[in-house]
């Protein structure tokens, strides 16, 4: 039973992936809309803010694979 929980947020964990770089774009994009908005500075705010969206949800990414990385290290570790 505890095996078949430990999978199934490994599964949850990896869906998560679809989502990370889609909605940290769409923050970065909203951000500097409203911010392009607010200083009429249209759109050096916008572009800049989903930049930096984009970079943050590859961050994500990169250090989710190596949290996971270590983790199936670590287990096998103990395996032998």
């Amino acid at each position: 039973m505890k095996k078949n929980r430990h999978n199934m947020a490994k599964w949850l964990n990896v869906a998560t992936l679809a989502t990370m770089i889609p909605v940290s774009t769409g923050v970065g994009f909203i951000i500097g809309y409203y911010l392009d908005k607010l200083f009429k500075t249209e759109p050096y705010l916008v572009i800049i803010w989903t930049l930096l969206g984009i970079i943050a949800g590859f961050k994500s990414i990169i250090e989710f694979v190596i949290r996971e990385n270590k983790e199936i290290e670590e287990e096998s570790d103990k395996k032998d």
